[in-house]
């Protein structure tokens, strides 16, 4: 990382992820000592690591994992639930094994919860098996979305100026961002941009300042203004932002900037907001286009002038990744999402739209008819690759987190 990068996330030091390992004094010591070592040592390939014998869980902890290494552990797992959370409104987590009737002791725990409101899932996972095991894939990605949505949970992000007024789904509701998806919304003015532009700064400078000082892991900006007042635009700008770590939006808009960020605290990788253009049903294609992309998600590009306004400087950037997946969330509550995943058959230089332009063919003939019959709203976020299904399975996992 070159002198002066950021790091995401800016001040987020998540506390380690533990579980609970029991198991029944029936079995002989010396079995339960040998499974347990090899249930740690391949766990801790997903950076999950055992509680400390006798510790409490964390009051503070989302979720309880439990990792029963045999039958007759229903009682001691219900005795660690009930003094970690009383009043039953977080989920569990069981690690079952195929060995020593784990797996029928922790369908009988989850179930006496189901029974009580209490909610959870059970992993079925072989701690001698490979990557390629379905259930520890399930584990891993689960791992990933718990870390994700403490991050969120612990970082802040900076509104720059209020949402644009075209964005009539990005409320600047402060206390609603906090509830649905964890950060905290920290207004600040575009005034204090132009003020460190007035001062001589670089608009990379300014924006960078405003990183620092308020402390964000991510920002979306009111761009616009930038236009009327200064001449000028921020594009470049945002996209070395998103190649050095910090989810950074145009436009002011606060769904787009979080999926910014669960993109990027789940797989630490950028990802691009840009407009569906044009869609073609009958060929099941998406046009997207917008003037700012992370330059890391390109192969190449060109400096252009802002497309709405001539004015500026813009990117028209050859997008690299051939697989993309389609990501929005919005709602009244933020807690909707749409997902669509396909090929890019064509990078596109149409002077009738934004810079960096890509046309995305769906997998799925119900992805689109989907986007017009329950529209999320405006911009959507294209992530390099197939991730349609992780991304959709660590949306789940967040949900039941954040209920």
């Amino acid at each position: 990382m070159r002198p002066g990068a950021l790091r995401y996330p800016f001040r987020v030091n998540p506390s380690p992820i533990t579980y609970f390992m029991v198991h029944s004094p029936l079995h002989e010591a010396s079995a339960m000592q040998s499974l347990a070592g090899q249930c740690i040592h391949r766990l801790e390939t997903v950076s999950l690591r055992p509680a400390p014998e006798g510790a409490p869980a964390s009051p503070g902890d989302e979720v309880l994992l439990l990792l029963p290494i045999s039958g007759g552990t229903e009682k001691q797992m219900k005795d660690v639930r009930d003094a970690w959370d009383r009043a039953g409104r977080r989920p569990v987590w069981v690690l079952a094994i195929p060995h020593h009737s784990s797996l029928a002791a922790s369908l009988e725990f989850l179930a006496s919860l189901h029974n009580t409101g209490i909610r959870g899932r059970v992993f079925y996972f072989d701690p001698a098996a490979g990557d390629d095991d379905p259930g520890f894939r399930a584990i891993a990605g689960a791992v990933e979305a718990l870390r994700a949505n403490r991050i969120l949970h612990a970082s802040r992000l900076g509104l720059i100026g209020m949402p644009s007024d075209w964005l009539l789904t990005s409320p600047p509701d402060a206390e609603l961002v906090r509830t649905a998806w964890g950060p905290e919304l920290a207004y600040r003015p575009v005034e204090e941009c132009l003020r460190a532009l007035d001062a001589g700064q670089t608009m990379d400078q300014a924006l960078k300042g405003l990183v620092s000082r308020h402390r964000l892991a991510a920002l979306t900006l009111r761009c616009f203004d930038l236009l009327s007042a200064r001449d000028m635009t921020a594009c470049l700008s945002l996209a070395r932002l998103n190649d050095e770590g910090i989810p950074a939006g145009c436009e002011g808009d606060i769904p787009s900037a979080l999926a910014m960020m669960w993109v990027r605290a789940l797989w630490n990788e950028p990802a691009w907001m840009a407009n569906p253009s044009r869609l073609d049903l009958r060929l099941n294609r998406l046009t997207l286009a917008h003037c700012t992309v992370p330059f890391r998600l390109t192969s190449g590009h060109t400096i252009r002038t802002h497309f709405e306004s001539g004015r500026g400087e813009a990117i028209a950037g050859q997008w690299t990744s051939d697989e993309v997946t389609l990501f929005r969330i919005g709602g009244p509550r933020l807690g909707e999402w749409w997902i669509g995943q396909g090929r890019v058959i064509e990078r596109g230089r149409d002077e009738n739209l934004c810079r960096t332009q890509v046309t995305v063919e769906f997998d799925r003939a119900d992805a689109l008819p989907a986007l017009l019959e329950r529209p999320l709203g405006n911009h959507l976020v294209v992530i390099p690759g197939n991730r349609a299904a992780a991304l959709d399975t660590a949306l789940a996992i967040r949900k039941q987190l954040n209920p």
